[in-house]
């Protein structure tokens, strides 16, 4: 038998091979080992625990590996049948970054780039190369950047900083873009990367990228659409584009699933044409599972805050929208519900170019 009880600090995952017909637990498994081998005279099996130490652990860590025969086994040598590593844990810097942008949305206006830098580790200091950078777009055109520590750089549309984070502490980074012309309706994409000592040994060796905190998850870029000016509106007769009751495909099923998203193309049915940048709609839910809501964006821009239509279980109900597209001309619907499913139908009667 082969035991080895890791320390609490650790989370591991093992695995296992054996030489010349030897057996064990191939794995991968999580948790302790605590494993039955078999294994002929002058084989082996190896053990390989993949470990991550808690951000909290401090110290050493120990831990012991055991093997025992069984009672029928005599072993001639009790002595070698353990073996201890003990490990110095090594306080490291863990950088992240959030990355938010508020301003005038339209061509020729004026954005602003919020970058905090928070260390959740031991301090970060002042290595060699930028601790941050952040090439903006092509559609933007960099005017600035300040820091509230350390110092802030740009160079073309580039934007570096160097500077070192106490423990527990941030630093903030205000960035300052103008919106090019010709950029009306487009989805401007960005994001800045970290670089820190992970390690320990004075060099930046592990990047990350912003995270946009208004999304859900991490590492999203921070996105925005530019506004398309004054729109005139073009009717069209009522006329269903999607239904997921239908066959599935593009513009049919599935129905919409729990925390699932779908993106469909509006423009080029019912009339509706390629220079569309917006749509009139009538939407409607039918055969929720459960309670819960949608919520429908320009494909690619983030999550808005409120929904389109709310519904209870079983519940069929209808509202009315304008929905804008992105420039592919699709929207984009998000399913907010505990579990299962709901049946989603759009119905168009107008448009916006």
């Amino acid at each position: 038998n082969v035991a080895d009880t890791f320390p609490g600090a650790l989370t591991c995952s093992t695995t296992c091979s054996g030489t010349g017909g030897a057996t064990c637990t191939p794995g991968p498994f999580g948790g302790s080992v605590n494993d039955a081998v078999s294994i002929p005279a002058g084989q082996s099996v190896t053990y390989t625990s993949s470990c991550s130490v808690s951000p909290s652990a401090t110290g050493t860590l120990t831990n012991t590996a055991t093997v025992t025969a069984p009672p029928a086994f005599t072993d001639p040598n009790l002595a070698n049948n353990s073996s201890t590593d003990v490990d110095v844990v090594i306080s490291v810097p863990v950088v992240s970054g959030t990355k938010t942008v508020s301003g005038s949305f339209a061509e020729f206006g004026t954005v602003a780039y919020t970058v905090t830098l928070a260390n959740s580790g031991t301090a970060q200091g002042d290595n060699p190369g930028d601790e941050f950078s952040d090439t903006l777009p092509a559609s933007l055109t960099l005017v600035s950047a300040i820091a509230s520590t350390g110092t802030a750089g740009t160079a073309g549309n580039t934007v570096d900083w160097n500077g070192s984070i106490p423990t527990l502490a941030s630093v903030t980074i205000t960035i300052n873009a103008t919106i090019n012309a010709g950029t009306a309706g487009q989805i401007i994409a960005n994001q800045g990367t970290i670089s820190f000592d992970a390690n320990g040994d004075g060099t930046n060796e592990t990047n990350v990228l912003t995270d946009d905190p208004g999304v859900p998850g991490f590492s999203d870029p921070t996105v925005f659409q530019t506004d398309s000016g004054p729109l005139g509106f073009h009717t069209v007769s009522p006329c269903r584009v999607l239904d997921t009751r239908d066959a599935i495909g593009p513009l049919g099923g599935p129905a919409l699933s729990t925390g699932s998203s779908r993106s469909f193309t509006i423009v080029g049915a019912c009339g509706i044409p390629i220079t569309a940048k917006a749509v009139s709609v009538s939407i409607a839910v039918t055969a929720p599972t459960v309670a819960g809501n949608l919520r429908m964006l320009p494909g690619g821009t983030p999550v808005p805050l409120v929904s389109a239509i709310n519904y209870a279980a079983g519940q069929t109900r209808a509202n009315n929208a304008v929905l804008f597209l992105n420039p592919f001309g699709q929207i984009e619907v998000l399913c907010e519900q505990a579990s299962g499913t709901v049946h989603f139908i759009l119905d168009v009667n107008g448009y916006f170019q």
